[in-house]
C-alpha cells in the first residue's frame, strides 16, 4: 500500500526473539584481493538468508555483519567486499536511541532496497537511492503507516520457513491486471514483506503502508493444499516451491489484490483497455479484478547426473509482469553446479554454470510425488438467514459454501421458495490502520469489501426470481457494494450504504450448534478472546488432587502465570477501548472532510485522488468503526467472566498451598469443567413452569448443550407444549467462584447463582413475535430493546428457580423447574 513514510521517534518495546533461519552454505567463489574477507562469492545468483543483491548491489553475511559489492551484472561495474556503511549493522546516528542490533541473523534485497533481520527477530529497511518521503542510505527501524512502529518476526510470522521482500517501483515501471491492461507504479512504489510461516502451508505479509504487523495473508496454490519449502519474491511476484519441484508464481501485493479502494479504482467489469504503462496516468485508470492467481511453471527434465534444490530465486528484469527471471539452484546432466533459469512466460528452462555450494538437505528427491488431497485447505461452509429492515425472511435461507479468509472467490447460494441459486461473491480484505494479529481467527474479525457476480447466461434473464434475488441482481458487479465481517465461526454481509439495498446475510459456521447465527456472531467474539485466553494450558493444573507440598512451587508459579493473564487482558481491553474510540473519532473527522470536499467541489479532482478516496473510505470506516463498538461490548462482558474464571482459579490455587502447608483444614470444589459444576445442580431436561407472563407460554430445560462441552443451556419457549419459538442461552459466569466454597461431594443443597440469558433464536413468526414483546419490551423503558437478561438461579432441595432481574424494581420467578438428584 502506498503511503507516505516519515522517520518518527521509536516505542520502546522489550522483546527478544531467536529466528531459526534455513542455513545455505555460501559460494565458496575466489579470493579477491583488496577485500575485507577473501571468504565471499565473486558473485550472487542465488538468494538465500545469507546472500542477496538488487540492481545496484550483491549483499552477503559474514559473522553477523553485511558485506556489499557492485552487482555487475546490472552495473557493468566490478568492486570488492566491504562492509556496507562502514559497520555492517544497521544504525542512524541522526536517531539518538537508534537500537543497533549486535547482529544481523538474514538479509533480502530487490530493485533499489534491502531489508536486514536482526538476531532479535527485528526488521530494518534502508533504500539505496533517494525518494520522496526517505533519504537514500539511510538505515530505519520503524515500519508502516499510519503509526511507524518496530517491526517483529512475532506471533503467526514466527520460526517462519523463510522471507523475502518484493519492491514495485521505477524499476519495473508497471505491472498489468488479470486484463492485461498497464498500471504505473505510482510516485513512490511499493514494499511488500512476505513471510512463508512455520508450516509452510501459509503467507503472511505486510507493506511499506500498512500497521506493523503480519495480520495479512496471501493462500498458498490449489486453496492452501500446498506445503512450500522456500519462497522469493520480486517485484510483488511470489516464487514457491514444494519438496516434489512443483513450483508456482503468482503477482499479488496488498493493492493489486484489490485492498485499496481509497488509491486506486478497481472494476469487476472485465474489459481490455489501451492503456500506456510507461504513463503516470495509467496509475488513476481501472484496475481490473479479480488479482491473477497462482501460475504452474513448468517442470525440468532430468538426464543423467542432474539434480534440483529448493533453493530458489525471481528477479526482475524490465518493465511489467513478464520482465521476471526464475532460477533454481542444481546440477545439470554432466554433474556441473549452477542453476536452471527462464524467463517467467517461457516454457523451457535452459542451465548456467556457477560455483554454488548446495547443501544435501535443500537438494529435492528424483520422482517423489506428494498426495495433497487428504490435506485441508482454508476453505468454510456457512449456513445463514437472510434479514430486510431487521426482519429475518422466513421462506429465504442462505449458505456461504468454499468462503475462505485468505482467498476469494466464495460461492454464495440463495434458497428463496425452496430453490437454490448459486451466485459468486467476490471478497477483498479492507485496509485498516489498526494492529492486529489473527483477524478471523483469534476472536477478532476480518473485514472484508464484497461483490456479486450472477452467472452470464442470467444477465438478460430474471425468470424464476423471487423478491430476494431481484433485489441482490441489482448489486450484480457492482465493486464492493458490500462489507463483510468474518471469522472462522460467523460471516455477516451488510451493504456498504442502505441506498444500494436493505439486505443483510448472517451466516454460522456448519459445526455451530446455533440457528441463530447472529447469536453466532456473539458467541464467537466471546470464546474466541478472553475465555480462551482464561483457558490456556499454561494457565491450569489438571486436577488438584494428589499434589504435595513439593508442588508448591508450581502452584505459585501457576497463580503468577493467572494474574500476569489478568494484567495482559487488561492492556488488550485498554487497547480495544481506545481503538474504539480512534475510531468514532476518525469517522467524525472523515465525515467534516466529506462534506468540505464536497462542498468546495474538491471532491471532483482525481490528481490527487480525493474522489477515489472519497467513494470507500467513509464505509470502510464505518465498517470497522460499528465492528469494534459491537467487539468492544461484546469483550467487554467476556472479559468479567474470564477475569472471575481466573480469580477463582487463583484462590483455589491459593487455598491449596494453604492445605499443603497445613493452615486449612476446610474443604473447597473447584474445576476446569463446567459439567462438573453443573452436574451439582441436578438441573435436567425437562419441561418448566412458566410463571411471569400472561398467556399460555410454555417452557422446556434443554441441557444437551452442556453433554457436548459447552459451558450453557437452552431454555426453548412457544405455545400449547409446543416449545420451538424461542430459544434462550443460559450462562453461568460466576459459578466457579460461586461454587468454591461448597462441599467437594455430592450436589448443591441451596444456593443462588448468577445468570445471563441471551437471545438464540427466534423464528419471527407473530407468535414469537408476542412472547419475545412480553419478555423484552412490556416491563422495560419505552423504545428499549434488548436481546439478553440479567437473572438469579435459586436451587433450593427439590427444585430450581430462575428468576428474571433485569427490568423490574422486585426479581420474579420467571421459571421453575424440578430437580434430578443426582443428574
Amino acid at each position: 500500500m502506498q503511503k507516505n513514510l516519515k522517520h518518527l521517534k521509536p516505542h520502546p518495546i522489550l522483546l527478544s526473539l531467536l529466528i531459526a533461519m534455513p542455513v545455505f552454505a555460501v559460494s565458496p567463489g575466489s579470493d579477491n584481493e583488496g577485500d575485507e574477507t577473501g571468504k565471499l562469492p565473486d558473485r550472487v545468483v542465488i538468494k538465500t538468508p545469507l546472500q542477496s543483491f538488487n540492481r545496484f548491489y550483491y549483499f552477503a553475511l559474514k559473522d553477523g555483519r553485511i558485506y556489499y559489492k557492485p552487482n555487475a551484472e546490472t552495473t557493468g561495474k566490478q568492486g570488492t567486499w566491504k562492509l556496507f556503511l562502514a559497520t555492517g549493522l544497521p544504525g542512524n546516528k541522526s536517531v539518538g536511541d537508534f537500537p543497533v542490533p549486535s547482529s544481523v541473523k538474514s538479509i533480502y534485497a530487490d530493485a533499489d532496497e534491502i531489508i536486514a533481520l536482526s538476531d532479535a527477530g527485528r526488521f530494518y529497511w534502508l533504500r539505496l537511492g533517494k525518494g520522496i518521503s526517505w533519504e537514500e542510505k539511510i538505515w530505519n527501524h520503524l515500519w508502516g503507516w499510519p503509526e511507524k512502529e518496530p517491526l517483529f518476526l512475532t506471533g503467526p510470522a514466527s520460526s517462519p520457513v523463510g522471507w523475502a521482500i518484493g519492491r514495485r517501483n521505477r524499476d519495473v515501471l508497471y505491472h498489468e491486471d488479470i486484463d492485461g491492461n498497464p498500471h504505473h507504479f505510482g510516485t513512490m512504489g511499493i514494499t511488500t514483506l512476505y513471510v512463508l510461516n512455520s508450516r509452510g502451508r501459509e503467507i503472511r505479509f505486510t507493506d511499506s503502508g500498512l500497521p506493523a504487523d503480519f495480520s495479512h495473508t496471501i493462500c498458498l496454490p490449489n486453496r492452501g493444499k500446498f506445503v512450500a519449502e522456500n519462497i522469493s519474491v520480486s517485484a510483488s511476484t511470489i516464487f514457491v516451491i514444494d519438496a516434489a519441484g512443483d513450483m508456482y508464481t503468482r503477482l499479488i501485493d496488498f493493492d493489486t489484490s484489490g485492498s485499496d479502494p481509497m488509491f486506486f479504482k478497481y472494476s469487476y467489469k472485465r474489459e481490455k483497455r489501451h492503456d500506456n504503462g510507461e504513463d503516470w496516468g495509467s496509475n488513476f485508470t481501472k484496475w481490473s479484478l479479480p488479482a491473477e492467481g497462482w501460475r504452474k511453471q513448468p517442470g525440468i527434465d532430468l538426464k543423467g547426473r542432474a539434480r534440483l534444490s529448493s533453493m530458489i530465486t525471481i528477479l526482475q528484469n524490465g518493465h511489467g509482469n513478464a520482465a521476471r527471471e526464475l532460477r533454481m539452484a542444481g546440477i545439470n546432466e554432466d554433474g556441473n553446479t549452477g542453476y536452471y533459469y527462464k524467463n517467467i512466460f517461457d516454457d523451457a528452462w535452459s542451465f548456467s554454470l556457477a560455483e554454488l555450494t548446495i547443501p544435501d538437505s535443500s537438494f529435492l528427491k528424483e520422482g517423489k510425488k506428494i498426495d495433497y488431497s487428504k490435506l485441508k485447505n482454508s476453505d468454510f461452509h456457512y449456513r445463514g438467514k437472510i434479514r430486510r429492515a431487521s426482519v429475518y425472511l422466513g421462506n429465504v435461507s442462505a449458505e456461504l459454501l468454499n468462503f475462505n479468509l485468505t482467498e476469494s472467490p466464495s460461492i454464495l447460494r440463495i434458497i428463496e421458495n425452496g430453490r437454490p441459486f448459486d451466485i459468486t461473491f467476490y471478497t477483498v480484505e479492507s485496509w485498516t490502520y489498526l494492529k492486529r494479529i489473527d483477524p478471523g481467527r483469534d476472536g477478532v474479525p476480518k473485514i472484508f469489501l464484497g461483490t456479486l457476480e450472477f452467472p452470464v447466461e442470467t444477465e438478460n434473464n430474471s425468470h424464476g426470481y423471487g423478491p430476494v434475488l431481484r433485489e441482490l441482481k441489482k448489486q450484480n458487479l457492482k465493486t464492493f457494494r458490500f462489507l463483510v465481517e468474518a471469522t472462522t465461526d460467523y460471516v455477516y454481509i451488510k451493504p456498504r450504504s442502505e441506498i444500494y439495498t436493505d439486505i443483510e446475510m448472517i451466516f454460522a459456521a456448519k459445526n455451530l450448534p446455533f440457528r441463530h447465527p447472529m447469536v453466532a456472531r456473539t458467541y464467537s467474539l466471546a470464546v474466541n478472546g478472553f475465555n480462551k485466553i482464561a483457558s490456556s494450558d499454561d494457565l491450569i493444573i489438571e486436577s488438584l488432587s494428589g499434589l504435595s507440598s513439593k508442588d508448591i512451587p508450581l502452584l505459585k508459579k501457576k497463580i503468577k502465570k493467572n494474574r500476569e493473564a489478568i494484567s495482559g487482558m487488561k492492556s488488550i481491553m485498554k487497547r480495544m477501548k481506545r481503538a474504539s474510540k480512534e475510531l468514532s473519532e476518525s469517522s467524525l473527522k472523515y465525515k467534516f472532510f466529506y462534506t468540505l470536499v464536497n462542498a468546495t467541489g474538491l471532491v471532483f479532482l482525481d490528481k490527487p485522488k480525493i474522489w477515489t478516496s472519497t467513494r470507500h473510505f467513509g464505509a470502510i470506516l464505518k465498517s470497522y468503526k460499528d465492528s469494534y463498538k459491537y467487539l468492544y461490548f461484546v469483550k467487554e462482558q467476556d472479559y468479567d467472566q474470564a477475569v472471575a474464571k481466573i480469580e477463582s482459579r487463583i484462590d483455589a490455587y491459593s487455598h491449596k498451598i494453604h492445605e499443603l502447608n497445613g493452615k486449612s483444614k476446610s474443604e473447597i470444589f473447584y474445576s476446569e469443567k463446567f459439567f462438573d459444576y453443573f452436574e451439582k445442580l441436578g438441573i435436567k431436561d425437562e419441561y418448566l413452569s412458566y410463571l411471569s407472563l400472561s398467556g399460555v407460554i410454555s417452557a422446556r430445560c434443554d441441557v444437551s448443550p452442556v453433554k457436548k462441552g459447552y459451558s450453557f443451556f437452552f431454555i426453548r419457549l412457544g405455545k400449547n407444549g409446543i416449545c420451538n419459538r424461542l430459544t434462550f442461552i443460559v450462562e453461568l459466569p460466576e459459578i466457579s467462584k460461586e461454587m468454591l466454597q461448597s462441599s467437594t461431594e455430592g450436589i448443591v443443597e441451596k444456593g443462588k447463582f448468577e445468570a445471563l440469558l441471551t437471545l438464540f433464536n427466534i423464528d419471527e413468526s407473530p407468535e414469537s413475535l408476542d412472547i419475545y414483546k412480553k419478555i423484552f419490551l412490556t416491563n422495560y423503558p419505552a423504545g428499549e430493546r434488548s436481546e439478553s437478561l440479567k437473572a438469579l438461579l435459586k436451587i433450593e432441595k427439590g427444585e430450581w428457580q430462575l428468576y428474571d432481574t433485569s427490568g423490574f424494581s422486585k426479581n420474579q420467578v420467571w421459571l421453575k423447574g424440578k430437580r434430578q438428584l443426582p443428574l
